[in-house]
């Protein structure tokens, strides 16, 4: 019995927040990790995205209204699948595929201009998307894994390790062979998620947020003479000694004139805290607004101390965007010499008193 190919999926925006019925003066994208590689990987961790995104477009105000949208990645066939569960698709996957999963905005299209806005769909046919067919990887019941499931940042047996032993440096071997073929391609769709935002906004300003490889994703990306910030989440970034055998594996230079945040914890066992160290210090010689920010003890997820990378976050993306003031952590980080600029740490408690 002959079978039918199923047609791979395409990248899109996923709907709006924040600014909803009114032009946003900016908007925000949301780049989430790849899940680790696993088939429901991409599409739980486009759901744990969501309440970032939500609360990045709820940050906006009335004089500056803000947009943000969730990137969602083209079909998972396309990428390397045989990695081992999720890790960058945190619990609150759970309650938030259901409100992403079952309406979507455009879809990228081989020439990117068919592409149907969301809230245009809405307006004219009664509140439906219709920006595509959406695919069964996107449905609202979407399963996250358990909570006594192993963490994404402790070795377990189900992930991949050179003798068994699972250790954090064969582990990060593993990731790095694995994300360095996906990371182009989910720069590729970041790209096209800029474009599609000025072929909707118009000429309005743009701040990438990425996190795990989606913050490799948004650094390689900010080239876009749209994009004005960046925020990387513990990147995963290349290493020094890249595969094509050079000392610079993650380009800088495109970052100039941008201002770049990246917020990496000190116990991440998926990506080397001090890659990011080391490509931040290599960015901050050719872009003095530059800053990156430690989190001492927390690992992949950056779950330990969520709320305070949230909070950090936004209010970089505020004052980037909007020209709010930055709060005095950022400023100062900005201000000092490397390395005390590119190892601040996130103090605990941070957000809940912001100036």
């Amino acid at each position: 019995m002959a079978q039918r190919a199923l047609p791979e999926r395409e990248a899109r925006l996923g709907r709006p927040h924040g600014a909803v019925g009114q032009a946003p003066h900016a908007v925000v994208l949301v780049l989430p990790g790849d899940g680790g590689g696993a088939l429901r990987g991409p599409a739980l961790a486009a759901a744990a995205a969501v309440p970032l995104a939500r609360r990045l477009g709820r940050a906006g105000s009335r004089d500056d209204p803000l947009a943000a949208h969730v990137v969602h990645y083209r079909s998972t066939t396309r990428r390397d699948t045989s990695s081992g569960p999720s890790s960058d698709a945190p619990e609150e996957a759970r309650s938030a595929s259901g409100a992403e999963g079952a309406g979507e905005g455009s879809v990228r299209s081989g020439a990117g201009a068919g592409a149907t806005s969301g809230a245009e769909a809405r307006s004219a046919g009664g509140g439906e998307d219709v920006g595509g067919p959406r695919p069964a990887a996107d449905a609202p019941h979407a399963k996250t894994p358990h909570a006594d499931a192993p963490s994404a940042d402790a070795p377990s047996a189900e992930r991949p390790a050179g003798d068994g032993t699972g250790s954090v440096g064969e582990i990060r071997t593993v990731t790095d062979s694995r994300s360095r073929h996906a990371g182009c391609a989910y720069a590729e769709d970041a790209e096209w998620a800029v474009e599609e935002v000025v072929r909707r906004y118009g000429d309005v300003p743009v701040c990438l947020v990425g996190r795990g490889i989606g913050g490799r994703a948004a650094l390689r990306a900010a080239g876009h003479p749209a994009v004005v910030s960046v925020v990387a989440l513990g990147p995963v970034l290349e290493s020094a000694d890249g595969a094509d055998g050079t000392d610079d594996a993650e380009p800088v230079r495109h970052l100039r004139g941008r201002h770049v945040l990246l917020v990496h914890g000190t116990n991440d066992a998926r990506s080397d805290p001090e890659l990011s160290f080391r490509f931040a210090e290599r960015a901050k010689k050719v872009n003095a607004q530059v800053c990156r920010f430690e989190v001492h003890t927390d690992g992949h997820g950056l779950r330990g101390y969520a709320a305070e990378v949230a909070a950090l976050t936004r209010d970089f993306v505020l004052g980037t965007l909007c020209a709010r003031d930055l709060c005095r952590p950022l400023t100062d980080a900005l201000a000092a010499p490397p390395p005390l600029g590119l190892r601040m740490p996130l103090a605990s408690g941070f957000g809940k008193s912001l100036r």
